[in-house]
C-alpha cells in the first residue's frame, strides 16, 4: 500500500501555525483526575489503602468501566471535612460559647 499521501497530510498538519498538539499534555485534564497510584503518591499511603477505602466507600471515587479516578476538587474538600481540629482550637470554641450563654 502507498501512504505516501497520508504521510504528506501529516506533515502539513505538523507544520500549520496556531494549531493544537493533539499529543501535548493538557495540565486542566491531568490535575482534574487522579488514578490510584497518584491518589497514593498525594496522600502517602499504599495502593492497597486507597483500594481498601474505596471498598468501603470512605473516599469519593469515580468509576469509569472497571478503572477507578478520583476528582481532585473532590479530595480536597473530603480532607477538609476529615481534618481534626487541634484542642487548643477546640478550648478556644467552648470559651467562646461559655461566654456567650453566660451573658
Amino acid at each position: 500500500m502507498d501512504y505516501s499521501c497520508v504521510r504528506g497530510r501529516l506533515t502539513s498538519v505538523r507544520g500549520t501555525e496556531g494549531m493544537t498538539d493533539l499529543n501535548a499534555p493538557n495540565p486542566v485534564v491531568e490535575t482534574a483526575l487522579m488514578t490510584v497510584s497518584e491518589l497514593s503518591a498525594f496522600l502517602k499511603i499504599s495502593k492497597l489503602g486507597i483500594y481498601r477505602m474505596v471498598h468501603c466507600q470512605e473516599v469519593p471515587f469515580i468509576r469509569i468501566g472497571r478503572r477507578l479516578r478520583f476528582s481532585k476538587s473532590e479530595i480536597d474538600q473530603w480532607l477538609q471535612k476529615s481534618r481534626v481540629e487541634t484542642l487548643s482550637v477546640q478550648n478556644a470554641t467552648k470559651k467562646l460559647m461559655y461566654s456567650v450563654s453566660e451573658t
